[in-house]
């Protein structure tokens, strides 16, 4: 089985090395009860169902029963359904994302400006749904940081673009399905699928490239 392999690195986009995926096990108080290894190609997201199953099945009782903390870089809606179904007590951080029609219902919570503040500039609102308690909060400090990472990346995303335009004025890209590999990654390396919309001409090579009015803090 290779481990080795090129996957997304925690700098963002896919990395110019192979690497391999270790996820660790702890306990509230940070001390180390085990580690899994993956592909360095694996999603994050995808790693929880097998560290739980260890959890559960190579560990005493006191672990087997204990409330998963997941951080929302290895949460997601399933891994949450996951969880329900298997009546697992879970703590899990995910990011709502606009127009997810799982999370609809918490629309009801209102617009942020009526939520209470819990600190300087954080505000957060809470309701229950099917057993499920869900608390969402708003950082002004992580929102204006993550707008302006975003910013950045949207530019080197059509410094990219602008590249490639040149590249298939200049004759060095040959066909369509070429293009749009490359359109791909450019969009896959900088994280903007959703922010991002290339539309390939009717007639030869060329593209234009529009912003999809997405907003996410």
């Amino acid at each position: 089985r290779v481990l080795a392999k090129f996957g997304k690195c925690k700098a963002g986009g896919i990395g110019k090395r192979r690497q391999i995926m270790i996820t660790f096990l702890v306990d509230q108080r940070g001390s180390l009860l085990g580690h899994e290894v993956f592909p360095g190609n694996t999603n994050d997201m995808k790693t929880l169902v097998p560290v739980d199953r260890r959890l559960r099945q190579d560990y005493g009782e006191a672990v087997a029963e204990a409330p998963r903390v997941v951080d929302r870089g290895y949460a997601s809606l399933k891994n949450v359904r996951g969880l329900l179904r298997r009546k697992e007590p879970f703590l899990v951080a995910v990011r709502a994302k606009p127009g997810s029609k799982e999370l609809a219902f918490l629309e009801g919570l209102g617009t942020r400006e009526g939520w209470s503040e819990i600190a300087d500039g954080v505000r957060a609102a809470s309701l229950e749904r099917k057993g499920v308690k869900w608390v969402v909060t708003w950082n002004d400090e992580v929102a204006g940081r993550n707008g302006d990472g975003r910013r950045d990346h949207m530019e080197k995303a059509k410094e990219g673009f602008s590249k490639l335009s040149r590249a298939i004025e200049a004759g060095r890209v040959k066909s369509r399905s070429e293009r749009d590999r490359k359109v791909g990654t450019i969009l896959a390396r900088y994280g903007m699928r959703r922010f991002l919309r290339v539309q390939g001409a009717r007639r030869g090579l060329g593209f234009r490239v529009e912003e999809t009015g997405v907003r996410e803090a």
